[in-house]
């Protein structure tokens, strides 16, 4: 019986010894953070910047809810994954989409990571979309504005079929009412009452295709939000704290949001003051965002979310002056015609010079010239430049380099790139 136990003791130390062994060999997928940064409203041609941080070695992709599309993302150093991609071609329209983050591992997929907000596409199909007021929001107005813009999408939009009702009753034809193929709205010249409101609003494009959208929204008099404020009189730098304060209705649950750059950041409840929540966000080195506004959120009880605005924006700057160029990648073969597509600091200047080498036969390589161009990031960093070669010849190289400069004049280490002639 000893030399029994004694034998089983010691295969649970082999099992134990090979077990630490495959723990340490084998990566759980996971993912650390997920931040998505483009417009409320996207169409073909605009640009999402999505960041990924997570398990090593990974195949990383986010997905659009509605949208048959899985856009990967490289991994450009280690356990962070990052792409700078252009929406292209003709794509569904999705009202609110939600954007999703996946990771896998030889096969193993995490748990996906969900983006704060969701997104809006202007695509193919019709679609209602900027309805106002905002889904299950709190207003104080007696006399509200509903809204709603139209997309028709490929189609028309046949403007005698677009109907709206308020709680059930058809006010389509209210005098306070305005329906044109562009957008629907209804600006009673009457007080509403306190309480809970449902649109609804239908249409058919000329071919007949319906579409409809419905949505909540509540009028509450007294206010549940008294004030939204924060701490950032200046520009914040790395390491300095952001502070958020948000004054309202006690024992309720709140967060607050930068912007559609850092969402969902909670907020806690002072012991001593109730009804005071307090937020922070602590600046990291590499963050750039300007003129965000901050937002409180109060999510009450009953379930209703009120959002209220701080009076002045946020500015962050933080982020060393560095430029990359994400299309076409190093090494591939371009037409006479194609998009040159980076990033860098929000409106920044960016000098894109190119060098161009023939390749003769005979001759060997012979030098181009330098084709030399300035053009300015959006809001998100994103800078692009439409190349056009007048004189095509196959195997030509171009060396693409891109610096980018500062107000102050501060120049980034060069980014530079080789691409050859199809």
């Amino acid at each position: 019986m000893y030399k029994a136990l004694i034998f089983l003791r010691q295969i649970i130390c082999v099992f134990i010894f090979f077990f630490i062994l495959y723990l340490n060999a084998y990566s759980f997928p996971m993912i650390t953070s997920f931040d998505v940064t483009c417009e409320n409203i996207l169409k073909s041609g605009d640009t999402i910047l999505a960041t990924v941080r997570g398990t090593p070695k990974g195949q990383v992709w986010i997905e659009i809810s509605g949208i048959p599309l899985k856009i990967y993302l490289p991994e450009i150093s280690q356990g962070l994954y990052q792409i700078s991609y252009r929406l292209e071609g003709d794509l569904p329209g999705v009202y609110k989409g939600n954007i999703s983050a996946h990771l896998a591992i030889n096969g193993e997929e995490c748990n996906p990571a969900i983006a704060g907000e969701k997104v809006t596409i202007l695509g193919e199909n019709p679609l209602f979309y900027n309805l106002t007021p905002m889904e299950g929001t709190i207003v104080k107005e007696t006399r509200p504005v509903i809204y709603a813009d139209i997309a028709c999408g490929n189609s028309q939009v046949d403007e005698k079929t677009l109907k709206i009702s308020l709680n059930g009753e058809d006010i389509t034809h209210n005098k306070d009412t305005v329906i044109n193929p562009k957008y629907i709205t209804f600006a009673p010249s009457y007080n509403l009452k306190e309480g809970g409101y449902r649109v609804s609003i239908y249409g058919r494009t000329i071919e007949g295709k319906e579409f409809a959208t419905a949505w909540n929204f509540f009028i509450k008099f007294a206010s549940a939000i008294i004030s939204v404020s924060h701490n950032a009189t200046k520009p914040l730098a790395a390491g300095e704290i952001l502070e958020v304060q948000l004054v309202g209705e006690p024992c309720q649950m709140a967060y607050f949001n930068i912007g559609e750059w850092r969402t969902h950041l909670p907020m806690n409840e002072s012991f001593r003051t109730p009804g005071l929540y307090i937020g922070s966000y602590t600046v990291c080195k590499g963050d750039y965002v300007a003129n965000l506004p901050v937002t409180g959120h109060l999510k009450l009880k009953n379930g209703e979310t009120v959002i209220s605005r701080a009076s002045s924006t946020v500015t962050i700057i933080s982020s060393d002056l560095v430029v990359r160029i994400d299309q076409p990648g190093n090494g591939e073969t371009v037409a006479g015609q194609f998009l040159l597509l980076g990033l860098t600091r929000p409106y920044t200047n960016v000098r894109i010079d190119m060098q161009i080498t023939y390749t003769i036969p005979a001759m060997g390589f012979v030098e181009g010239g330098v084709i030399g161009k300035e053009v300015i990031s959006n809001d998100m960093g994103v800078f692009e430049y439409n190349v056009s070669i007048k004189n095509q010849l196959k195997g030509t190289k171009y060396t693409i380099t891109a610096i980018a400069i500062d107000a102050q004049g501060n120049k980034s280490p060069p980014c530079s790139i080789t691409v050859y002639q199809k």
